[in-house]
C-alpha cells in the first residue's frame, strides 16, 4: 500500500513534500512529521476523540507545534468542525457526516451550499476532444473513454451534472454507471429507469431518433409531452441534454447533462458542445468495435 501511495502521488503530480513523506515516514523533519501525525489522527478519531490513541497523538502534535495540550486540542477540534462544514458547503453532506466530530459538536443542518457551478472552458473542451480523437484502437479503454467524455461535458461545457447510463443486457433497464457533479449522489441512487414506464419515454425517443436532445422551455410540444412530472422529480431538473450512445446501429446507453443546481439556462453554444462530445464518443466506440 505504501508503494501504491507513492506511485499515485507521483503520477498525480502531488506535492514534493507529500512524496518525500511517503518515502520517509520516520523522518524527524517537522513538515514531514506534521503530515504523518495528521494522517494518524484522521484514522484514529474514528474511535472517538477521547480514546487513548488520539490523546497520545495530540500529545505528539502539542510537542511538535510547541503549544500546551489544552490549546492544541481546542485547535484540532475547531479544525475538525471546519473540515466537516466546508465539505457540507460544497454539497457533500453525506461525506461531511462521516467526519468524526468532538463530543457535543454537531454539524449545522442548514449549511448553505456554495456556488460550485462550472463555467465553460473552451480550451479544456478542445484538449479532451483532441485526446479522444488521438486514441488508438489498441489503447482504448471503455471506462477511461467514458470518464474523459464526462469530464469534457462537466468541466469543459460547464454543466452541473454529467452522467453515463447503460442499458441492461435484456434492454429493459437503464441504470447510471458514472456521474460527475456536486450532489451527484441523488442521481447515482435514483437514475434507474424501467423502459416500459412513462418516465422512460424521453430516453426511448432519444434511442429511436439516434440524435441528441435539448429539453427546456423552448423544446417542441411533442418533446415536452415525453417529459413527465415524475421524471423531473427524479432528476431534480426540468431542463437537460440527452444523447444516445449507438454502436452498430444499436443503443447501448446515453449521456445526460444538466445545470440544475444553480438554475442556469441551457443555451445553443453549450448544446452544440455537448453534441460534439456525443458525436466523438460514438465515433470512438464504433471504431473500437471494429478493432
Amino acid at each position: 500500500m505504501n508503494d501504491l501511495s507513492q506511485g499515485i502521488a507521483k503520477a498525480w503530480g502531488l506535492s514534493d513534500l507529500l512524496q518525500e513523506t511517503l518515502k520517509s515516514r520516520d523522518s524527524t523533519l517537522p513538515r514531514n512529521q506534521a503530515i504523518t501525525l495528521s494522517h494518524k489522527l484522521a484514522a484514529s478519531v474514528e474511535s472517538g476523540w477521547e480514546s487513548d490513541e488520539v490523546k497520545a497523538i495530540i500529545q505528539s502534535v502539542s510537542t511538535l507545534i510547541n503549544l500546551p495540550i489544552k490549546e492544541t486540542t481546542e485547535q484540532l477540534h475547531q479544525l475538525a468542525t471546519k473540515t466537516a462544514k466546508t465539505i457540507a458547503m460544497y454539497g457533500a453532506k453525506k461525506i461531511a457526516d462521516k467526519v468524526t466530530l468532538p463530543n457535543k459538536i454537531e454539524l449545522n443542518e442548514t449549511v448553505t451550499i456554495v456556488n460550485t457551478s462550472t463555467e465553460p472552458d473552451s480550451q479544456l473542451q478542445l484538449q479532451i476532444l483532441q485526446d479522444l480523437m488521438s486514441l488508438s484502437k489498441e489503447k482504448i479503454d471503455f471506462n477511461m473513454l467514458i470518464e474523459m467524455t464526462l469530464e469534457g461535458i462537466y468541466r469543459g461545457v460547464g454543466m452541473d451534472h454529467a452522467l453515463f447510463a447503460l442499458l441492461s443486457p435484456d434492454r429493459k433497464q437503464l441504470v447510471v454507471k458514472q456521474v460527475l457533479g456536486d450532489n451527484g449522489d441523488w442521481l447515482r441512487e435514483h437514475f434507474k429507469f424501467n423502459l416500459n414506464t412513462a418516465q422512460a419515454r424521453i430516453w426511448l425517443h432519444s434511442f429511436k431518433e439516434q440524435l441528441p436532445l435539448r429539453i427546456d422551455e423552448g423544446s417542441p410540444i411533442n418533446i415536452k409531452k415525453l417529459v413527465s412530472a415524475p421524471l423531473t422529480d427524479t432528476l431534480k431538473a426540468t431542463a437537460f441534454y440527452v444523447s444516445p450512445l449507438i454502436v452498430k446501429n444499436k443503443p447501448i446507453g446515453l449521456l445526460y447533462a444538466d445545470r440544475s443546481l444553480q438554475r442556469r439556462s441551457l443555451d445553443d453554444k453549450s448544446f452544440d458542445s455537448f453534441d460534439l462530445f456525443s458525436q466523438q464518443i460514438n465515433m470512438v466506440l464504433n471504431r473500437m468495435m471494429k478493432a
